[in-house]
Parts: structure tokens; sequence; C-alpha cells
């Protein structure tokens, strides 16, 4: 049975058992989609208001863009709550291969590799998802229904959460690969991201605080 699939319950106690699957990187997908899922909610509820309504069009086309976008992300970062799975299970799979004879080993480290960039891959895209998804916020702020800002600050920092925990995952797996072009393109675009996060979520936190008070 897929993760995605299973109920709460059940997802809870398939991370809280004695394997290494599912694991840091699918808790991390499952952070940012619950992030998205929030905004969207926020979006919605805002959608019917008469505040909204009174906008001008070009403004409520935005919006409503925001929220298909938005929309979008969360559909992409489910499916990578499995994937991030899968990815690491191939490395798993790729250490109990036989390594007897040399034919033997070089298949192995190829498998080993294949995994590794699948393990590297799928939590750089949930990172960037993230990070997408927090652009969108400002204007959820803005325009979107008062009484949810708490829940937009909620989906902000679950975000930005699922953003750390993927490039920590992103990062153990760089170990594996070389010194070279791909490594270097990984490293600089995650400390890119991180800062831009980190950015993002406090300036939102400190009107999401104004706001409320």
């Amino acid at each position: 049975m897929k993760l995605i699939e299973m109920t709460l319950l059940e997802f809870l106690d398939k991370v809280d058992c004695d394997t290494a699957v599912p694991g840091g990187g699918s808790v991390a997908a499952l952070s940012a989609s619950l992030g998205a899922a929030l905004s969207g909610m926020v979006a919605k509820l805002t959608l019917p208001k008469k505040r909204f309504l009174a906008l001008d069009d070009e403004i409520k086309n935005k919006f409503i863009h925001h929220l298909e976008t938005v929309g979008k992300i969360k559909s992409e970062l489910t499916t990578l709550i499995d994937k991030d799975t899968e990815a690491y299970q191939m490395i798993i799979d790729a250490y109990k291969l036989p390594k007897t004879t040399e034919k033997e080993i070089h298949v192995r480290q190829e498998k080993v590799l294949e995994g590794t960039k699948a393990a590297i891959k799928v939590p750089f895209q949930v990172a960037m998802l993230s990070l997408e998804a927090m652009r969108l916020l400002d204007l959820f702020l803005t325009i979107g229904n008062p009484s949810a800002a708490s829940d937009l600050g909620v989906a902000c920092l679950m975000l930005d959460a699922a953003i750390h925990g993927a490039i920590l995952n992103v990062r153990t797996n760089l170990s594996g690969l070389d010194q070279d072009v791909t490594k270097m393109f990984y490293t600089n675009n995650i400390e890119a991201m991180l800062k831009e996060s980190e950015s993002i979520k406090l300036a939102f936190m400190k009107r999401i605080l104004e706001k409320m008070n």
C-alpha cells in the first residue's frame, strides 16, 4: 500500500517502527503538503467574501491563479511522499547486492549511485516546491480572510520545516557523490533556498503577529 493511501494513524505507525523507511524525507514531503493544503484552505475561505468580490478583477485573477498554483504544488508534493521512500529503498536494496566478483561490484556500485541520485533529487524537489508555495503566501495574507491569518502562519512554518528537512536529506545523500558539477549545483542551490525561506519566514511571521495584535 502506498503511504499516501494510508490513514493518518497507519502512516504514523509506519513511521514509528523499526525500519528505515519511511523516514525524514517522506515526513518532510508530508509537512510541505500540509502547508500547501492550509494555504489553499485560507484562499478558498476568502473567495466568497464581499471584501474579495469587491476587489479589482486583475487582483482577483492573480489571487485565483495563486490558489490554482498552490493546488498543483500540493498534488506534486503528495506524490513525493512515496517517491522519497522509494528512492531510499533503492539504496537499501543496492547495498544488499552481492559483491564477490568485479562485475558484481561494478553493478552494485552503479545501483548505489542510481539510488543516491534519486534520494537527492526527490527531497530537492520537495524543497523547491515548498519554497514556491512560500512565495505565494504574501498575497494570501494581504487579501485573505483575516480570521484565518494564524492558519497561514502554520502553513508558513510547515513549509519552512519541510525545506529544512528535505535539505537535510539532500545533504546526507550528497556525501555519496564525488565532488563534481552535479554536487556543486545542489550545494549552491540548497544554500540559496535556505536563505530565501528564512527571509520569507521571518518577514511573514512578523506580519502575522502584527495582524493578531
